[in-house]
């Protein structure tokens, strides 16, 4: 019986360590499948969304709120979405190059701890975690997504380009 009880207060007490996601904390659309989204920290609760359609033909990367999408990007087969995963650290990064700039989100794995990320940089420099944008929270969707819209780029490329991410 006391292993029964002392069972049952370890599952209480780690099931309160969860945190829920809220649903301010993706901008994907009801049918839409979740390939990762974010809270970010600071004012302003702006999400980072990427949610691919459900024939998984067309990506969109959002930022914003649920209000007010601020800045959107549609990708398909003519245009797409850049994945690689650091086989160092295991982040999941998704990168693309709009007006002269260059936005990465990392997603790391899944780890207790781990906060994905946000970076925006000219689209000609190299990665710099210098300054990132940290997430409040973390979705891990599906990641791994197959879609048409997301060509992968393999490590040993982005590293034998001293961490040029995602291709110009």
């Amino acid at each position: 019986m006391k292993n029964l009880i002392l069972t049952a207060l370890i599952l209480l007490s780690a099931s309160s360590l969860v945190v829920a996601k809220s649903n301010d904390e993706s901008l994907c659309g009801e049918r839409d499948v979740e390939v990762a989204s974010c809270l970010l920290s600071g004012k302003g609760r702006r999400v980072v969304s990427i949610c691919a359609n459900e024939k998984n033909s067309e990506v969109a990367y959002y930022f914003g709120t649920k209000n007010k999408i601020e800045f959107r990007v549609n990708f398909s087969s003519q245009r797409k979405l850049y994945r690689w995963q650091d086989k160092e650290t295991y982040v999941v990064f998704f990168g693309f190059n709009e007006s002269g700039h260059s936005y990465v989100f990392g997603v790391p794995q899944e780890t207790l701890g781990a906060r994905a990320f946000l970076l925006k940089k000219k689209s000609e420099e190299l990665l710099d975690f210098s300054a990132p944008k940290f997430c409040v929270s973390n979705s891990f969707g599906n990641k791994n997504l197959m879609s048409i819209a997301i060509d992968d780029v393999s490590d040993s490329t982005v590293r034998d380009k001293d961490f040029a991410f995602p291709p110009n």
